[in-house]
């Protein structure tokens, strides 16, 4: 095969950073300009794209380019949104340019340079384990991007942008929706003009200028230019302008906004945006913020925090609904917001019939497509408009000549097939074909992001009321607009839709059978949890989320897939995310009507959890049942207020809010003094011996618990059970328990918002926790170790204390060494809930990491070796540097009974030496690593363990789970422990 005709020094960086194999293009990379952003200013000479969108663009320079020329490519780049690195590649050197930073003034274009290495020997090396594609691959890359310059992306900046323009325009003297339709109108003629659509000439026809900041300085030119859009296109996006509208002290903001002044501070900056670049999902979804923002508030600071339906999240649906599409199907979404599922959905339908038919992409199919395939229905007359001005905006960006401007006029969108309406009783308020009230239209594709919230008693009332014979949820509405979606499909509609994750994750309630409900009526069904991700995937969101879809793919009725997406440095600064398949899982809806807790169990488990809580489980009675049997249950503690008498607590001890307390109790300093509260209890919960249990886990994952030897009222961040006084030790070996990693553990797959939401507890979560044996628990020697390790506790222990005390508490639950490396690393997964554990499990595996992994995989290798076998297993481990972005371990079958584990020096660094394993074993897997990540591969004798260095991957209950799927790929292949070739 001839040699791709690129620069030869291009071709050696984009080979030692393996983006180029054996000269043939990586996954995701694409060469030459011309496949790519023909007719841009900017044309690169290489693009990486990954799975999730993001971008790396490589252009050759012989030599070294101007500031300015560096400047005009980086602005092109930061107005995508999806590149966060520009690679100029000299004759002998190499920089990188950060693209997500915003471009500065032309002068500065050299302060966004993160490095320059020189292209020959170590710094080559040094290049690709930073920046290589093993290391965009990975995530790894993400430890070199300044976090500030994440700050700037163009959706931020943009929407900032926006926020101040508008609020200026207001501060002025123009109320909010008319800021908003200036603000709007003005972006869509800078973007006709961008593209070419308008040209300098039409506009100097038109209104006498060359520029759109010049026709607004003066009033009669912008009268004329909008007057003319308005006629030409349509009043769905052009609306004729009020005189007033135009005054100077409005029209001098906007076209100062265009200019690069800073409408607050009125300073001069270049003026970054390319409204021709930047995604028309980005413009649209940025428009939600005004069109939901509230009546007369302006914007504010608080604005500039993003809650738009993420364009990650968008095309995660929409790849997975849309799957397979011909073209012809339609969509609808009931909550369709600013459009941005609708415009989305455009583009893959317009280019899904262009290649079933096998046609070019003309003007007549998009427009075919626009109004007579997508519908959306808000209660928002506001985000209907901005719905509009976005599908109107994408039909032109696809439209491949978009020209004369005269022929664009669009047909009206909004009261055909964008609706304002609530999507509860759209039939009622829609009185044109193809509706009807007796008989719903149904389409193919149903899709959106529906509200969520729980809006008071009152809505709920109401929803009842509604859903009278039907499935509906408690507290919030996501299933609800589910079940009314279903009513607009037929038997084979897919659904995509976003929704919170609390009815899937309840353990009891009306929610969590309606849940149920609509994974049984709409089965197949894959539930992807994203609530690893709700601190920049849905920023002011109240709850976190999971994307619902249904009939997307083939499967046995009843059977969920579970995908859960983990937190990732990577994904939080890029704004996306890649699914492994070793984030799925798959659970028996019936299975799940049985155990309302399995769901999560599975969702949050790794390998072996959900055998070890089945274990667990079986060992005896729980909390709850052990209470009952003894005369006492635990329950919530007291509520301020002025409803009730409280006389009989005056006086009493008081655990409130602000104590922390140990597995003795100690006398709080606070003393209750209200002769009234809300809802006081029983003076009887507050006697003595008191075993209490702390709502929150504040300040990690253990459970904050005890027990009290004295009476003391307790609020309601408590819990308590009075016990009878002869079962005080049992009380503190209870209350030891539940500070132990095997409670957290615990409470991480069954309890109902603990790690996905609220770092806290109910009382039924604390009830279903199993207790061993029955009776007293401090009779049996186990438990006497327990409480004696529970007695000799400090106040605050040392991370050996607290491990003797998980130990002693193993024991009493009669835990295998396998079930407590299971057991332990829950209590690390349970403390990814803190930032501080989240990017824990982010550090790159050490060899200390590596070397405790490799001993659990090499014991449960070993025990399933035949005893009398001649040879045990091994295992090498690679020592690349800890910055490189994989890690790779092999295992084969030694020559000794004990086996053994060893560092080993590779000859290469970490992309050559894939290679070379890929080469022995005659395998790609540089291109299985793009999609999978996470490499199992096999030889006749060894297998390889190829995966991210993050050390999440290498954790010692990750071991078990490796070692298991050895044995059962070992089993299904029917080989022997010399493993055959798979």
């Amino acid at each position: 095969m001839a040699r791709m005709s690129i620069p030869d020094e291009l071709r050696n960086v984009l080979e030692a950073t393996g983006f180029l194999d054996e000269d043939e293009p990586g996954a995701g990379v694409a060469l030459g300009k011309a496949p790519y952003r023909s007719g841009r200013d900017f044309q690169p000479d290489a693009i990486w794209r990954s799975a999730s969108s993001l971008r790396v663009y490589f252009k050759f320079a012989a030599h070294k380019p101007s500031t300015k020329a560096v400047t005009e490519w980086r602005r092109e780049i930061w107005n995508e949104g999806f590149a966060p690195l520009l690679w100029v590649v000299g004759p002998s050197d190499v920089s990188l340019y950060d693209g997500y930073a915003r471009p500065d003034a032309l002068d500065e274009g050299q302060s966004h340079l993160l490095l320059t290495l020189q292209s020959v020997g170590e710094e080559l090396r040094r290049l690709d384990e930073m920046a290589g594609r093993l290391s965009m691959e990975t995530g790894h890359f993400w430890s070199l991007l300044p976090r500030k310059s994440q700050r700037s992306s163009v959706d931020r900046q943009l929407l900032a942008d926006l926020s101040s323009l508008e609020s200026a325009l207001m501060t002025r003297g123009l109320d909010q929706s008319r800021a908003q339709a200036m603000v709007q109108q003005v972006i869509f003629a800078q973007y006709l003009i961008d593209r070419d659509i308008v040209t300098k000439d039409r506009l100097s026809t038109v209104c006498g200028m060359t520029t759109l900041s010049d026709a607004l300085k003066t009033p009669a030119s912008a009268h004329s230019l909008f007057g003319w859009l308005t006629d030409t296109l349509d009043g769905d996006v052009f609306t004729r302008i009020n005189s007033n509208d135009l005054l100077p002290r409005f029209a001098d903001i906007l076209s100062g906004f265009l200019d690069g002044v800073e409408p607050t501070s009125g300073q001069m900056r270049l003026f970054p945006y390319k409204f021709d670049i930047v995604p028309v999902e980005l413009i649209s979804a940025i428009y939600e913020q005004f069109a939901h923002s509230a009546d007369g508030a302006g914007a504010t600071a608080k604005q500039t925090s993003l809650h738009y339906t993420r364009l990650a999240v968008v095309s995660l649906v929409l790849d997975e609904a849309m799957r397979g599409v011909q073209g012809s199907e339609s969509v609808l979404d009931l909550t369709c917001g600013s459009g941005v599922f609708l415009v989305e959905s455009l583009r893959r339908l317009v280019e899904a019939r262009a290649r079933t038919t096998g046609t070019a992409i003309s003007r007549t199919m998009i427009r075919s497509v626009l109004h007579g395939q997508l519908t959306g229905v808000d209660i928002s007359e506001a985000a209907i408009r901005v719905a509009a001005f976005s599908l109107c905006l994408a039909a032109l960006e696809l439209d491949p000549d978009p020209q004369p401007v005269e022929d664009l006029e669009f047909q009206p969108l909004i009261g055909k097939s964008l609706l304002v309406a609530d999507a509860r009783d759209v039939e009622l308020f829609v009185d044109t074909d193809p509706w009807n009230i007796n008989k719903p239209r149904l389409f193919d594709i149903v899709v959106g992001n529906p509200p969520w919230s729980f809006e008071g008693r009152s809505d709920l009332r109401q929803r009842r009321k509604a859903a009278v014979g039907r499935v509906h949820q408690g507290r919030g509405q996501s299933i609800d607009f589910v079940v009314r979606a279903a009513e607009f499909g037929h038997g084979t509609t897919r659904y995509g839709l976003v929704l919170s994750a609390m009815p899937f994750f309840a353990t009891s309630g009306t929610g969590s059978k309606a849940a149920r409900a609509v994974c049984a009526l709409l089965t197949p069904v894959t539930i992807v949890n994203l609530a690893a991700h709700r601190g920049w995937l849905f920023d002011t969101a109240k709850m976190p989320a999971v994307v619902f879809l249904a009939r997307c793919r083939e499967g046995r009725p009843g059977d969920i897939a579970i995908v859960t997406v983990p937190w990732t440095n990577a994904a939080e600064s890029a704004r996306t995310f890649v699914i492994a398949p070793r984030d799925i899982s798959w659970l028996e809806l019936r299975r799940w009507d049985d155990d309302p807790t399995s769901l999560k169990a599975v969702a949050f488990g790794v390998g072996r959890d959900s055998r070890v809580l089945a274990d667990v489980r079986s060992t005896g009675t729980t909390l709850g049942e052990w209470l009952y049997a003894l005369g006492t249950s635990l329950q919530d503690g007291l509520q301020l207020g002025e409803t009730l008498d409280a006389s009989g607590i005056v006086g009493l001890p008081l655990l409130d809010s602000d104590a922390r307390i140990g597995l003795r109790v100690e006398r709080p300093d606070k003393v209750w003094s209200q002769m009234r509260a809300h809802r006081p209890r029983s003076v009887s919960l507050y006697q003595a011996p008191l075993l209490v249990v702390r709502e929150l886990m504040e300040d990690g994952p253990r459970v904050l618990a005890g027990v009290a030897d004295e009476d003391m009222a307790f609020t309601e961040a408590f819990f308590g059970a009075p016990l009878p006084p002869a079962m005080a030790p049992s009380g503190l070996v209870v209350a030891s328990i539940l500070r132990s990693a095997l409670a957290s553990w615990f409470f991480l797959l069954t309890a109902s918002e603990f790690g996905i939401w609220k770092r806290r507890l109910f009382v039924g979560d604390v009830a279903r926790l199993p207790l061993p044996h029955g009776g007293s628990l401090a009779g049996s020697p186990q438990g006497r170790a327990v409480l004696d390790r529970a007695l000799s506790l400090p106040a605050i222990p040392s991370t050996d204390q607290w491990e003797a005390l998980d130990g002693a508490v193993f024991d009493l639950y009669g835990l295998s060494s396998l079930d407590r490396v299971v057991i332990r690393d829950g209590l690390e997964r349970a403390a990814w809930q803190w930032k501080k554990g989240a990017w824990r499990s982010e550090a790159p595996a050490t060899a200390k990491s590596l070397e405790e992994y490799a001993d659990v995989l090499l014991k449960r290798l070993n025990a399933w070796a035949q005893p009398d076998a001649q040879a045990a297993f091994e295992i090498d481990l690679l020592a690349f540097p800890v910055e490189s972005p994989i890690r790779i371990v092999r295992v084969a079958v030694g020559t000794g009974p004990a086996g053994k584990v060893r560092f080993v020096e590779p000859d290469h660094g970490v992309a050559e030496t894939i290679a070379e394993i890929g080469r022995h074993l005659n395998v790609p897997l540089n291109s299985h690593l793009v999609g999978e990540r996470d490499l199992r591969v096999y030889g006749s004798n060894e297998v390889y363990f190829i995966k991210p260095a993050a050390w999440r991957h290498w954790m010692a209950s990750v071991a078990v789970a490796d070692a298991d799927e050895v044995l059962q790929d070992s089993i299904d292949i029917g080989a022997s422990p010399t493993f055959g070739a798979a």
